[in-house]
């Protein structure tokens, strides 16, 4: 799917057509949650806050929700662009949140073939490094599809964000090797510190859904409802590959982290799908720093990153094996 800075009505015509998903980081609202009435613009400074409070993502105004299918994408809500244009609601997010959220992005979707001279807006916001109060002095975060007050310490972890190494996953993946009983493929991961702060025991854990591990008997995790394999061996002690030269003088320059060792993941070919999902849970100092996921196609092994989640989250539940 293209980013969501760049969607277009083809692109929520498809959602429909899927009966796409609302999620932590992504939210459908009717063109009626926009108005002039201070109780809706102050529904607007809490649900946008809300995301940029917690892991970022994004709001889409002009979408319903199916009525068979709870979360779920519906049928399009048009907004009229001449009663609420873009201005408008970027005055609304920037003069009722406090203080004002960098890099928010309001991506005008026109329907030319819905409702033509109509358009629904695709909000897009980043998890911040600090928090965020809406427009009646509160904070607010994301929780099971709502925005919902924030606790006193989650106020404060939440402002610490600056304080701690900000990264980012590349899981790079290849072969298959055929072996008489399984398939082997070969995945490495890439992680990049994007911040000026040094992280320290630097680990990461991958995950890939139970059933696609050639073994009997592994302790399953929960993900969100669904059952994922913890692969053997996969939580390392990383070593510090240097981007650029670090001295003394100036010891918080970006690096890399790579892991010293393929990771060997065996897999059934009974088991084997057009594509499924990975997730990688990175570690620091700090404790869980980032989860990943990504769509591995199979068999050509293509990985493509689905989504990103900073911050400090829950580790996943494990389950009986």
């Amino acid at each position: 799917m293209k980013r969501p800075e760049d969607w277009d009505e083809q692109v929520l015509l498809e959602m429909i057509r899927s009966k796409y998903e609302e999620s932590i980081e992504l939210e459908f609202k009717e063109a009626r949650a926009l108005g002039r009435e201070d109780g809706k613009k102050f529904d607007i400074s809490k649900d946008v806050s809300s995301f940029a409070n917690s892991a970022g993502g994004i709001i889409l105004y002009g979408m319903e929700e199916s009525a068979s299918s709870n979360h779920c994408a519906g049928a399009m809500s048009p907004i009229d662009s001449t009663e609420f244009p873009k201005e408008w609601l970027e005055q609304i997010v920037n003069s009722r949140i406090h203080p004002r959220i960098d890099g928010l992005i309001v991506n005008p979707i026109e329907l030319r073939s819905q409702s033509p001279g109509n358009v629904a807006y695709a909000v897009v916001i980043p998890e911040s490094t600090t928090v965020h109060q809406a427009s009646d002095l509160r904070y607010y975060k994301r929780f099971n599809f709502e925005s919902r007050p924030m606790e006193d310490y989650e106020v404060r972890l939440s402002m610490n964000r600056a304080s701690r190494p900000a990264y980012s996953i590349q899981l790079q993946a290849g072969g298959p090797q055929g072996r008489p009983d399984a398939q082997i493929y070969r995945f490495r991961i890439l992680v990049q510190n994007e911040s000026e702060i040094v992280g320290h025991e630097v680990a990461a854990v991958l995950f890939v859904p139970q059933g696609l591990i050639g073994r009997r008997g592994d302790r399953t995790y929960d993900m969100d409802g669904v059952p994922y394999s913890r692969i053997s061996g996969t939580y390392h002690e990383t070593h510090a590959v240097i981007k650029s030269a670090v001295t003394s003088a100036h010891p918080l320059t970006t690096y890399h982290l790579l892991f010293d060792e393929d990771i060997l993941v065996r897999v059934h070919p009974v088991y084997l799908r057009p594509d499924f999902q990975a997730i990688v849970w990175l570690y620091d100092q700090y404790g869980l720093a980032l989860r990943a996921s990504f769509k591995v196609s199979v068999p050509e092994m293509r990985v493509e990153l689905l989504g990103e989640s900073h911050g400090r989250r829950r580790p996943p539940m494990r389950l009986e094996p």
